[in-house]
């Protein structure tokens, strides 16, 4: 049994889960991933992706609003 991680380490691990989604890794080949990696269960790693894909949906937010304010700004510009 893994021993429990610290704040930092969870941190960590969520980045190296979301890193894994927006390379497309599929489900099974991150929990894979993370049992070999980190030796934890498919609980915790579900809660890695939980909070990985929260980030990758925020993140994803965030370059939307952006790139519809570059639109903007050109459509302006050309007006």
């Amino acid at each position: 049994m893994a021993a429990k991680a610290t704040e930092h380490e969870k941190m960590i691990r969520v980045h190296d889960v979301f890193e894994k989604l927006v390379n497309c890794w599929p489900t099974a080949d991150i929990v894979q991933y993370a049992a070999q990696k980190w030796g934890v269960q498919r609980r915790q790693t579900d809660n890695y992706i939980a909070e990985a894909r929260e980030k990758l949906n925020t993140y994803l937010e965030t370059q939307q609003s952006e790139w519809v304010a570059q639109k903007m700004t050109t459509l302006e510009r050309m007006a």
